[in-house]
């Protein structure tokens, strides 16, 4: 069994505010992941280190509803997901992540992890819910960007910047949520930074058994966790 890690480093807000999505910890899966949050012993601490205005950093474009982006290759380096070394990934609006993948995408009603045979394979899911980067009103801009760094060795650093849910209403957002999610070549670590987080404006009541998924799902759908 190899011994991976999935860090969920949190900032008090969020774990306040969505205290039943974040356990403390988990695992292993029958790969050897586990999982661990920042106010557990040992757990990993929370830095909040923004990267959108870093030199180097690229926003993410051409996000909307319900949508993909990419693939965006890694630039020089992999990174060894399960027995699967990575080397490109896939952005989903949905707060989903697709490793070598061909997800077209993943809308709610979200699946379980892990799910042999659902709506994608291969992925993480650091906040996968529906949040969306439009707007039918364009006097009400939407405020959701996302930002990617890659340092070109080993890490890859993804943040969202006050992303907002989907609503049914004018304008058809409402919100905001702010987080990271870091894949780290060195320890193969997946770390998730939760920095302010909304859940005054989280509706989980749209038909579905749930409308926020966290976790990871390997690349035949059978190993996870959430």
């Amino acid at each position: 069994m190899r011994n991976k890690i999935l860090l969920f480093a949190i900032a008090l807000i969020a774990i306040c505010g969505f205290q039943p999505a974040f356990a403390g910890s988990g695992g292993p899966d029958s790969y050897g992941y586990t999982w661990k949050d920042s106010n557990e012993p040992g757990g990993p601490q929370f830095v909040w280190n923004s990267i959108r205005n870093a030199s180097g950093a690229v926003q993410i474009t051409g996000l909307a509803d319900d949508n993909s982006v990419g693939p965006f290759n890694l630039n020089g380096w992999t990174f060894r997901y399960y027995w699967t070394d990575i080397s490109s990934w896939k952005f989903g609006s949905n707060g989903w992540v697709g490793l070598n993948s061909n997800i077209g995408n993943i809308a709610h009603c979200f699946p379980t992890m892990p799910q042999a045979g659902g709506s994608g394979d291969n992925f993480i899911a650091p906040f996968m819910t529906d949040l969306n980067f439009t707007t039918n009103m364009p006097s009400s801009p939407n405020p959701g960007e996302v930002w990617y760094y890659d340092n070109g060795a080993d890490s890859l650093v993804i943040e969202w910047v006050t992303c907002p849910w989907w609503t049914n209403g004018n304008p058809d957002w409402i919100g905001s949520n702010s987080f990271q999610m870091i894949l780290s070549a060195v320890d193969s670590s997946i770390t998730i930074m939760y920095n302010d987080m909304d859940q005054a404006n989280f509706n989980d009541t749209q038909n579905c058994a749930a409308d926020l998924e966290i976790g990871i799902e390997n690349i035949t759908g059978n190993i996870g966790l959430e």
